[in-house]
Formats: structure tokens, sequence, C-alpha cells
């Protein structure tokens, strides 16, 4: 039996793991077509999209706020996103940022990721983390985003009459945070 060299491993392992986060971005919102098929009312003004990233909306006065927008590239039922808050830079929680921020929004991220966000294409560009860390990610944005805020522990924020305070939450991702 032939045996496959470190070397070999390794880039065979990164062909998969590109495979496996490319084949991500293609999925669909299912049977519903949309999201609103998968809206659920938590509390009134709150619901919860669930996918492959369960995408809190917030609504008050007729503007939005998202957490973690996931694969969404407009308002759930219409209408502005005034802000959509990011917990961590992979791209299954913010895949579609960019449109959100070309209609309008503002972005909001950890400052400790925020780097990620602004500037996915020299991640991209730099070799180095290919075969030799997890961190931070190949599991990152592949398109940048202009960031409105950046945030850390201790940060509060306020919209349309809610505080969000921010927690710092490291473990998924070295700069994830809690809203």
């Amino acid at each position: 039996m032939k045996t496959i060299d470190t070397r070999s491993r390794l880039f065979w392992l990164g062909v998969l793991a590109v495979l496996f986060h490319s084949s991500l971005g293609s999925l669909s919102f299912g049977a519903s077509g949309s999201p609103e098929g998968r809206r659920e009312q938590v509390l009134p003004g709150l619901y919860l999209i669930k996918g492959g990233v369960n995408t809190a909306v917030f609504e008050r006065n007729g503007r939005k706020l998202l957490i973690d927008s996931g694969e969404l590239s407009e308002a759930p039922g219409g209408g502005p996103v005034d802000w959509v808050l990011v917990t961590h830079h992979h791209r299954d929680q913010a895949a579609n940022v960019a449109r959100l921020i070309e209609s309008g929004a503002r972005l909001v991220v950890p400052a400790a990721e925020a780097k990620l966000f602004t500037d996915a294409g020299q991640f991209w560009k730099s070799q180095k983390h290919y075969f030799t860390s997890f961190r931070p990610s190949r599991f990152t944005l592949r398109e940048s985003g202009a960031v409105s805020r950046t945030v850390k522990g201790g940060d509060v924020l306020e919209w349309e009459g809610l505080t969000f305070e921010v927690m710092e939450t490291p473990g998924h991702t070295d700069g994830s945070v809690t809203y």
C-alpha cells in the first residue's frame, strides 16, 4: 500500500475544506423558497429566521436591525435595515452583508475581527494561512464590507428604544462577541 506524505495529505485536506466551504455557499432557503417561510415570532417585534444561521430580526417603527444576517441579502418582509450586528467573521454569519450595506444598512463587527471584514481580500491573498493554521479561519468572508462601528465587551448600542450590550465571548472564533 502506498503511503501519502504529510505535504500531500495537507494539500488534499485543504482541497476538501475548500470544497466543503464552497458548497455551504450554495445552500438554499429550502422548500419555502424564502426566509419568510422560516420566520418564527419570539416576542412582539422580535423574530428568528431559522436556517444554517439563525438570524434575529428586531422590528421597530417600520425599521429593522439584524443580528447575524446569514444568507439574507435584503430585509425580510421588505423595508429598510438600519443595522446588521455580526457576532464573528465567518461567512455563514454574514454571507451577503455587502448587499445589505449597499442598500443602506450599517455594519457592526467585533473590534478584534474588524480587519477580516474591512479587508477580506488581503486575508485571501495571504497564502500563509492555507496550511499552517485554522485561525482566523478559511471560513472568513469572501467580500469586504464597510464597517460603521466596531465593538468590544462593555460597549452599548442604542436603537429604536432598545439597548444592546456587547459581551466578549471568544471560543468559536478568537474575537467573537454576543449582543
